[in-house]
């Protein structure tokens, strides 16, 4: 059963934050910069990247020639689907704010979505790509923090400032089909922490993001990179940001 608690300095960021308990979704937070998206409504098509629509917050990035990206009609909480086949090309399905960087690191960005491969990426080639990061690239943003869903499930972390890519275990690996809760908190530029499911991981690696003013501005990125004939197929239920305003 799902309980409501709340906390008035959550995670030391000095905010109060309601969030689930059993499940440690967030559900409050008490930052002056908030978005949130649960995917519910007609809006089924999500636009493809570089034609942004009126009312719509996210553009679609394919590369392959079978990539999809769209909201699954009549599901329940709103679902966006992003599927990769086993084409034997490089693709990318993603859906991203059309390079539009209006988060920032510097403003204790925190990021957090909930997320499942309900198939799992069945190469090395193929993998789960969640964070926020800068202008788009195929293989991932010059700059980005972000976790990777890799073959067999097993979930890394990662920042990379355009200077110094850090990597780290999570120890978590994902479940086909299984939602978990990502989250991703810039509170502290020097010291970016990453959490699965309310509980930190990768917690012995520093991870910070300090190299240039210009790489701390980013969108939020959620998709899928593969090639060969490597595929896979990933489910998003909400995207939630908060920040600090500058």
């Amino acid at each position: 059963m799902s309980r409501t608690d709340c906390k008035y300095n959550w995670h030391e960021t000095g905010k109060q934050v309601f969030y689930d308990s059993s499940t440690f979704e967030t559900l409050i937070a008490q930052y002056p910069i908030s978005f949130y998206d649960d995917f519910l409504g007609p809006d089924v098509v999500i636009p493809v990247a570089a034609s942004p629509e009126s009312g719509c917050k996210w553009v679609y990035q394919g590369v392959g020639s079978n990539d999809t990206g769209a909201k699954l009609a009549d599901s329940v909480n709103g679902v966006v689907q992003l599927y990769v086949d086993n084409t034997n090309e490089a693709k990318t399905a993603q859906i991203n704010m059309n390079d539009e960087l209006m988060f920032s690191i510097a403003q204790g960005m925190i990021f957090e979505t909930r997320v499942t491969m309900s198939v799992m990426p069945d190469g090395a080639s193929s993998r789960g790509t969640i964070g926020m990061g800068g202008a788009f690239v195929a293989g991932g943003p010059a700059h980005r923090v972000g976790f990777e869903i890799l073959e067999n499930g097993v979930i890394n972390a990662e920042c990379d400032d355009a200077a110094t890519d850090t990597p780290g275990s999570t120890g978590v690996t994902a479940v086909a089909g299984t939602y978990n809760i990502f989250r991703i908190d810039c509170t502290t530029q020097t010291d970016i922490k990453f959490f699965i499911d309310g509980a930190r991981v990768a917690g012995s690696t520093t991870f910070n993001s300090v190299s240039a003013t210009t790489n701390l501005k980013m969108q939020p990125y959620i998709g899928i990179v593969s090639a060969n004939a490597d595929l896979a197929t990933m489910l998003v239920d909400y995207v939630r940001i908060w920040q600090n305003r500058a």
